[in-house]
């Protein structure tokens, strides 16, 4: 790679863009993938199948979504945990905890 800071500029925005269609492409692969899970599902409990074609139900099984609960919901939450069990400063003591999850890496030149 030669050093020409704007040839790499241009080759990190390609590879931006590339990455964005790679995963538009990915998003309707699995859409598409889980549809066809979809169906094979339904035709193997019409059928009462375990396996079919090399297939296990239990693989293909829709799953219930799972939500992510927001940064305010999961400090409140945790909040009113520390109360719980007898922590004091239940605020501050959240904040240094969440000091603890950080990990900040420094680029030497």
């Amino acid at each position: 790679m030669s050093y020409n800071p704007k040839d790499w500029v241009s080759e990190l925005h390609y590879l931006k863009e590339e990455m964005k269609r790679e995963r538009e492409r990915l998003k309707l692969m699995n859409q598409k993938k889980k549809r066809l899970e979809y169906g094979i599902y339904q035709h193997m409990v019409k059928n009462n199948l375990a396996v079919f074609e090399k297939i296990k139900i239990n693989n293909i099984k829709p799953k219930d979504a799972i939500f992510r609960k927001n940064n305010q919901a999961k400090k409140s939450d945790a909040i009113e945990f520390f109360e719980k069990i007898g922590i004091e400063n239940s605020k501050e003591t959240y904040d240094e905890f969440l000091k603890t999850q950080k990990y900040i890496v420094e680029y030497e030149e």
